[in-house]
């Protein structure tokens, strides 16, 4: 697994780790900010609201998560291997 693509596996593992830490993280924030409507909080509302903070956060989560093949996209690779036992 080391062999040619070892960095591919320290990235996936970051962004794994990343991810499953911010995430929780920033859900608790947004409740925490939409629950408590103070002067305190005017400008993260403001943040949130924004649709530069929209971008940013679609961005992060389409870039962090790891897209795994639908199962119409992975019917190809059972009519090949199911071809390739039956020529055993």
């Amino acid at each position: 697994m080391r062999g040619d693509f070892g960095w591919l596996m320290a990235v996936v593992s970051w962004m794994f780790t990343l991810r499953l830490a911010f995430k929780p993280i920033n859900g608790f924030f947004q409740k925490y900010i939409s629950e408590r409507p103070s002067a305190q909080t005017v400008w993260a509302q403001r943040i949130l609201s924004s649709s530069a903070w929209g971008f940013i956060a679609f961005t992060v989560d389409y870039l962090a998560s790891i897209k795994l093949p639908t199962s119409k996209k992975s019917t190809g690779n059972t009519e090949f291997i199911q071809k390739s036992e039956a020529g055993k």
